[in-house]
């Protein structure tokens, strides 16, 4: 079996889902920015820092057990 392959519970998978989803919101919004009073709430800043937290402690953990 490869070990590219990327399966749907990878952390990585979900974090590309929510970066593409970001783009769609703001392609979206784009045409409709004057009609609206403000951008969509996404919490992008806090989705970010949980993603970098876990992704950070998974690599330390996987590091432990190669030592």
């Amino acid at each position: 079996m490869p070990g590219d392959i990327s399966y749907p519970n990878d952390l990585g998978i979900l974090n590309k889902a929510r970066v593409k989803t970001e783009k769609i919101i703001d392609s979206l919004y784009e045409p409709l920015k004057d009609q609206l009073n403000k951008k969509p709430k996404t919490y992008r800043n806090r989705a970010r820092k949980n993603y970098l937290k876990v992704a950070k402690k998974r690599d330390k953990q996987e590091r432990n057990k190669k030592a």
